[in-house]
């Protein structure tokens, strides 16, 4: 999936959701159990990290494609990962069926103009509730995550207030079994904590960078 450069309407470039994020340490948590998972496989650090990362894009790349009614080019990919991630796909597919959702909108990117950021969320669906959808492919689901779709949801809402947001969702799809982990969370409640993590975040980001100009 090609990188994503966001900018505002007057054509300044902002950071994503998830720049902001991993600059400033969140989800350790998962990380340091990915790191410890991978050690006890016998792995480098190196030899974990690619294809952790490579079988997320290609899982995202394929499903992305489908909802598009294409095929992902899946040429020159390492065929370990590519099964590895039809596992996914194949798990969102059943997902989808038994959801039986009306899709409003997927993979679009979005950017607020005052407070300087951009993201691109995987889909918002419809099925008696307005949902915001983001699909994992991580051993598990973690606080950063949260705080992550928090942040995509404020960009839908903002740009699209006669359709706010009724809730959440983290869909986990399993990479080397064919299960997934369905995560909802309403729009009040802890989201409403999340949004506010986001925003204390995005102020350290550039409190971070002249900090380390200073350095």
């Amino acid at each position: 999936m090609p990188r994503v450069i966001y900018k505002t309407s007057g054509g300044k470039r902002v950071p994503s959701v998830t720049t902001i994020l991993k600059s400033l340490s969140f989800g350790n948590d998962g990380l340091m159990y990915w790191a410890w998972k991978a050690g006890d496989d016998g792995l480098t650090l190196e030899e974990a990290r690619a294809p952790a990362v490579t079988v997320g894009t290609v899982a995202h790349a394929m499903i992305e494609a489908h909802i598009k009614g294409e095929s992902a080019d899946l040429v020159g990919l390492p065929a370990d990962i590519v099964s590895r991630a039809m596992v996914a796909f194949n798990v969102w597919r059943e997902w989808a069926e038994l959801t039986g959702y009306e899709m409003l909108a997927s993979e679009v990117s979005l950017v607020d103009d005052e407070l300087l950021f951009g993201g691109t969320f995987d889909c918002v669906l419809l099925k008696k509730k307005r949902i915001l959808v983001d699909w994992k492919t991580t051993s598990g689901i973690y606080p950063d995550h949260l705080v992550q779709v928090a942040a995509y949801g404020h960009l839908w809402n903002l740009h699209h207030p006669e359709a706010p947001l009724d809730g959440y969702a983290l869909l986990r799809l399993g990479r080397d079994e064919p299960l997934f982990d369905y995560h909802y969370r309403p729009a009040d409640g802890v989201m409403g904590s999340a949004w506010e993590m986001f925003k204390i975040a995005r102020r350290a980001y550039d409190l971070a960078k002249e900090v380390r100009k200073a350095a």
